[in-house]
C-alpha cells in the first residue's frame, strides 16, 4: 500500500456547495466519519466505485463527488489510507524503524433516509449491491494490510435522517465494529441511568440490520445484536452519529459527550468536559461474568448539587465463552479476556433472517436468534419494538416487571372514500371466524367474510369468503352482525367523525405495544422511521393489495391517512404528550366513552395529552392508552 500514491491536497474549494451535514474529520482515530456530496444516484450499479476512489480515465472522472472541503479526490480509499493503524507487532523486527500502517476492517455507509426506506420496501436489493460491492474493492486493495488480520471486511449500510439525496458518509475507526455472520457475540451490554439516586433501565440496545438473501432465494432483513463480540476491542456511545456509531436511548440529561470502554484493557473514559474521563470496570458480586463501567456527569453550574451517572454493564455468555470453569474472579485482565475470546469456528452462531415483512403473526413467540442480545430473566410477556427491522417482536419485559404503560389496538376504523378526488378505488379486510383480522390475500384458511368500501358506493358492504355477492349494512355499535357465521361488533363512532368513518370494527383481542415513561417514541404505518427513536407501529392492515389505489400498486389500507412517522408521542406525568410529525392527516382523542375530546391537524405545534383510559383515532386504528397493571380486556360499549 503506497500512502503517497494520490494527491493529499486538503485544501477547500471556495466554489464547493456546502454539504448538507458537515462532521470535521476527527484527529481521534476512535471514529472517522466522512461526508460525500454530489452522487448522482448513491444506489446506481457505479456507485460504489466512484465512493471508493475516483475513477481513472478521463470521461468517468468528470463526475460532481465533492468531499465536504471540496475536494474531488479525497473519497473513502483515500480516508482508509490516511486514517491508519500501526501494526504493532512488526515493532521490534521492522528494518524501516517503524511499523507497517494497516487499514480499518469495518466501515458504515450512511446514506439518505427516504432512499434507503425505498429501497428497503423493494426487498433491499441496491443496498446489498452497495456494500457487497465496496467490501470487494475495500477486500481487494488492504487484503495483505487489514488490521484485524482473521477477520474479513464488513459494511453496513444505514440511513440517515439529516443527509440529502446526493450526499452519503462514511464512518470507520478503531471503536467502529460491525458483526457478520462470521462474528461470535460473547457478552450483551446493558444501561441504567441514575439521577440523583433514581434508576431507570433501557430495555433493549438498538441493533445492526443487513440485508441478505434468505434460504428462499428473496432478499431479506437481518437483524444482529449491538454488544460485545470476539474481536471487538471497543464501545463508542454518544449522541451524535459523527463521534460515535452506537446511540443509546438512554443518555445524560445535557445530552452531550461520547464514552468510550476499553474492552481489553476493562477501563473507560469519558469526554472530559460534560462526562469525568477514566473509569475502572467493576465486577459485580454476584456473578463474575458481569462488569460495571460507572460515568458521572460532570456538575453543571445551572444544577449546583445534580448528580447524574450512566452505569454501563457486559454479561459476558458462558455459554459461549470457552472458559466457563474458573471465571474471571480467578485470572488477570488480559488473560480473562484472551479465555473469553478464544475462537471454536464450529460453536459460530448463525443468523435466522427476518422477513421484510411479518404478515402473519406468530402462534407462539419466535425463538431466540443467536446473534441477538435476549434477556432470559423471568417476567410477563409484552409487545415491544425492534429499533432497526421495525418488526414486532415478543419478548419477555427485561427486569421481570412489567414495563409502566402500554398502547393497544382495539378497533380498525372502517374509512370512507372521498369520491370526488381521491385515487382509491375500494379497500377490503377479510375477517377470519373468530372476528379477528385474517392476514394475507390468498386461499382463507376456514370460514371469512370480507367487509369493503368502494369508492363508488356510498355504504359499508360484506361478502362471503369468494367475494361474489356482496350486500350493503348498517352497523350499530354493540350489535353483533352475524354474517356467514362470522361475528362482526361494532364499537360506538362520534358523530363528528361520521363524514370519515363508516364505523370502529372491535377487535376480539387489543393488541398491546410496552411504552417506557420518558422515552420519546414515533407512531405511524409499518415501515422504518427516524432511526435515533424508538418506533411503534401494529402492522394489522398490511394485507397487500387491501388497497385499490390508483398510483400505488399493491398498497395495503394502512396507508390510509397515515404516515411512517405521524406522530411523536412520550409518557409523562400527565399523561401520553402526543404530538404531530410528519403526518398529513388529522388524529383525534376520545375518552374512554369513546365521545371526541380534541383533533390535532398536521402543521399544528399543540399536543393531545391521554389520560389511561383514552382513545387515540390514528388513520384506520383505535388505539387506548393504559397503565401496565391494567387488565387487557375488550374495549367496553358505550352506553
Amino acid at each position: 500500500m503506497n500512502l503517497f500514491a494520490r494527491n493529499r491536497d486538503r485544501t477547500p474549494d471556495p466554489a464547493a456547495a456546502p454539504a448538507g451535514p458537515e462532521p470535521a474529520l476527527p484527529k481521534s482515530q476512535l471514529m472517522v466519519t466522512q461526508v460525500l456530496s454530489g452522487i448522482a444516484n448513491v444506489l446506481a450499479e457505479d456507485a460504489a466505485d466512484r465512493i471508493f476512489d475516483r475513477p481513472s480515465s478521463v470521461f468517468a472522472r468528470r463526475d460532481e463527488i465533492r468531499d465536504e472541503l471540496g475536494n474531488p479526490d479525497y473519497r473513502l480509499r483515500q480516508a482508509l489510507e490516511d486514517h491508519t493503524q500501526p501494526d504493532l507487532a512488526e515493532l521490534e523486527t521492522s528494518r524501516r524503524g517503524a511499523p507497517r500502517p494497516l487499514v480499518f476492517n469495518d466501515v458504515i455507509v450512511w446514506i439518505n433516509q427516504e432512499i434507503w426506506e425505498n429501497d428497503h420496501e423493494s426487498g433491499g436489493i441496491y443496498t446489498r449491491q452497495l456494500t457487497r460491492r465496496l467490501e470487494a474493492m475495500h477486500t481487494a486493495a488492504f487484503r495483505r494490510d487489514l488490521w484485524q488480520k482473521g477477520r474479513k471486511v464488513s459494511y453496513v449500510c444505514v440511513p440517515h435522517p439529516g443527509l440529502r439525496r446526493d450526499q452519503g458518509m462514511i464512518g470507520f475507526g478503531r471503536a467502529v465494529f460491525v458483526p457478520s455472520a462470521a462474528d461470535r457475540l460473547i457478552g450483551s451490554v446493558t444501561i441504567e441511568k441514575v439521577v440523583n439516586g433514581d434508576r431507570a433501565k433501557l430495555k433493549r440496545m438498538p441493533s445492526w440490520s443487513f440485508h441478505e438473501i434468505g434460504r428462499s432465494n428473496r432478499m431479506v432483513l437481518c437483524q444482529r445484536a449491538i454488544g460485545v463480540y470476539d474481536e471487538q476491542l471497543y464501545l463508542l456511545l454518544g449522541q451524535d452519529l459523527n463521534e460515535a456509531p452506537i446511540l443509546p436511548d438512554l443518555w445524560f440529561d445535557h445530552g452531550q459527550g461520547r464514552i468510550l470502554i476499553d474492552l481489553e484493557g476493562q477501563t473507560g473514559s469519558g469526554d472530559g468536559r460534560v462526562i469525568r474521563r477514566h473509569v475502572e470496570a467493576q465486577q459485580d458480586q454476584s456473578d463474575p461474568k458481569l462488569l460495571h463501567w460507572t460515568f458521572e456527569a460532570v456538575e453543571p453550574p445551572s444544577r449546583p448539587g445534580a448528580q447524574e451517572q450512566l452505569v454501563v454493564s457486559v454479561q459476558f455468555d458462558t455459554a459461549r465463552a470457552d472458559t466457563v470453569g474458573a471465571g474471571p474472579a480467578a485470572a488477570g485482565a488480559a488473560s480473562r479476556w484472551a479465555g473469553l475470546r478464544a475462537r471454536r469456528p464450529a460453536d459460530m452462531p448463525q443468523v435466522d433472517p427476518i422477513p421484510r415483512r411479518r404478515r402473519d403473526a406468530p402462534a407462539a413467540p419466535p425463538e431466540p436468534r443467536a446473534a441477538d442480545t435476549v434477556v432470559t430473566q423471568p417476567g410477563p410477556t409484552c409487545l415491544t419494538i425492534s429499533l432497526d427491522d421495525y418488526t414486532r417482536i415478543d419478548e419477555p419485559s427485561g427486569d421481570g416487571r412489567p414495563a409502566p404503560c402500554r398502547l393497544e389496538a382495539t378497533g380498525i376504523a372502517l374509512p370512507r372514500i372521498d369520491r370526488r378526488a381521491s385515487p382509491v378505488n375500494k379497500w377490503h379486510l377479510r375477517i377470519a371466524a373468530d372476528g379477528s383480522l385474517e392476514p394475507g390475500t390468498g386461499a382463507p384458511a376456514g370460514r371469512c367474510v370480507h367487509l369493503a368500501g368502494f369508492n363508488d358506493e356510498p355504504g359499508l358492504w360484506v361478502a362471503g369468503a369468494g367475494k361474489n355477492d356482496w350486500t350493503p349494512i348498517n352497523p350499530e355499535a354493540g350489535e353483533p352482525a352475524m354474517i356467514v357465521g362470522v361475528p362482526l361488533v361494532f364499537l360506538p363512532l362520534p358523530a363528528e367523525l361520521r363524514e370519515r368513518y363508516h364505523a370502529i370494527l372491535r377487535l376480539p383481542t387489543p393488541v398491546p405495544v410496552a411504552v417506557q415513561p420518558g422515552i420519546e417514541h414515533t407512531l405511524g404505518r409499518e415501515g422504518p422511521g427516524d432511526p435515533t427513536v424508538r418506533k411503534i407501529q401494529f402492522g394489522l392492515l398490511t394485507q397487500p393489495e387491501s388497497l385499490a389505489h390508483d398510483e400505488v400498486p399493491g398498497a395495503s389500507i394502512e396507508q390510509l391517512n397515515l404516515s411512517r412517522n405521524h406522530l411523536r408521542a412520550v409518557v409523562d406525568e400527565d399523561g401520553l404528550r402526543v404530538t404531530m410529525q410528519d403526518g398529513r392527516s388529522p388524529v383525534w382523542r376520545l375518552d374512554g366513552g369513546h365521545r371526541l375530546v380534541a383533533t390535532l391537524v398536521p402543521g399544528s405545534a399543540d399536543a393531545l395529552v391521554l389520560a389511561p383510559g383514552d382513545f387515540l383515532l390514528m388513520g384506520c386504528y383505535l388505539v387506548r392508552f393504559q397503565r401496565q397493571d391494567a387488565p387487557a380486556e375488550p374495549a367496553e360499549i358505550a352506553a
